[in-house]
């Protein structure tokens, strides 16, 4: 090794490191495995990373029963990153939306280990004053909170804009879990973006559809062209 620091490629460790965890050598695997989980322990993973993961996470969907796992923790290691994937990965839309109450849960886990672990005013040999301390935990908490609210914009979107119910139910569930486990004002902002939304899809099921478009003459024209409001 040379005097100077070899710099550490985040996203070709964490890819190595998830083809290694597919090896058939047991030991070898777990080992991988349990590494690349512990990488993916955060809430603010870089999202260079998380690109060069998630396709190859995808790939094994329906191949490897632990797919949908590692999905899950790799959403809630970026949550405003994985608010843009929902809308873009349409094909997988629907299947990804059905492991997001997990990944609320696994993210609440995370906030909740990173609220509460204990701050050392020592970082690599210097001191490091209580007020920056706060100022970055502030920072931290104010990122985490500004992706959940994404995610309840994109989700809620999402029901402005399908008449598919099973699309509803993975959202209603994932709205359930947060409600859960928020705290009260968190919880008055959740029934603020998304009760209207919700109020009007269930009249939009319970309307006719020529009473919704009726300045269509038929169903395809209508969808064409009219926004949900």
């Amino acid at each position: 090794m040379g005097d100077h620091p070899q710099h550490l490629d985040h996203p070709s460790l964490l890819l190595r490191l998830f083809h290694q965890s597919q090896s058939p050598n047991p030991k070898a695997s777990k080992k991988a495995q349990e590494d690349l989980f512990q990488h993916l322990q955060t809430t603010s993973l870089p999202v260079e990373c998380f690109d060069t993961l998630l396709p190859h996470f995808l790939a094994f969907l329906g191949k490897d029963a632990a797919a949908s796992k590692w999905l899950v923790h790799l959403f809630a290691s970026n949550l405003l990153r994985t608010a843009d994937v929902i809308n873009m990965v349409i094909h997988e839309q629907k299947l990804l939306l059905s492991i997001l109450p997990e990944t609320i849960a696994e993210w609440w886990r995370l906030v909740d280990e990173q609220t509460s672990s204990p701050q050392s005013n020592l970082r690599d040999g210097v001191f490091v004053p209580n007020a920056v301390l706060q100022h970055e935990k502030l920072a931290l908490q104010s990122s985490q909170f500004f992706a959940l609210g994404r995610i309840v914009d994109t989700i809620a979107l999402l029901v402005r804009l399908t008449d598919d119910v099973d699309v509803v139910v993975f959202i209603a569930s994932t709205l359930q879990v947060i409600l859960k486990v928020a705290k009260k004002g968190a919880i008055q902002n959740v029934f603020v973006r998304v009760a209207d939304i919700f109020i009007t899809w269930i009249y939009r099921q319970d309307t006719p559809t020529a009473q919704r478009y009726p300045n269509h003459t038929n169903g395809a024209q209508a969808t064409n062209s009219t926004t949900y409001r």
